[in-house]
């Protein structure tokens, strides 16, 4: 990789400038933690991150307002009261 690196030419070097803080905050990185990332290929490593940023954002679009943000409650019994609360407001709907 360094001897790829040192072959760029100048204007294609300096593309890579905007990456230096990440590298740093990779070589930052719990040992066991880097140990994990050294034998992934980065395609691969880019393609389970979209995954799992879009999972999470997915799970972060059931509370937009971010409403439940000061409970220190099981996500279980945040679904249960849920469920008990439409139960009743159907109720109230169809009274």
């Amino acid at each position: 990789m360094v001897e790829r690196t040192a072959a760029l030419a100048p204007n294609r070097l300096a593309l890579l400038t905007p990456f230096a803080p990440a590298c740093n905050r990779l070589l930052s990185l719990p040992e066991e933690t880097r140990a994990r990332l050294d034998g992934t290929p980065s395609n691969r490593l880019v393609a389970d991150l979209r995954q799992r940023a879009a999972a999470l954002s997915d799970f972060l679009s059931i509370d937009p307002f971010r409403l439940l943000d000061g409970l220190d409650v099981p996500i279980r019994r945040i679904a249960h009261a849920h469920t008990l609360a439409m139960r009743a407001w159907i109720g109230f709907v169809r009274h």
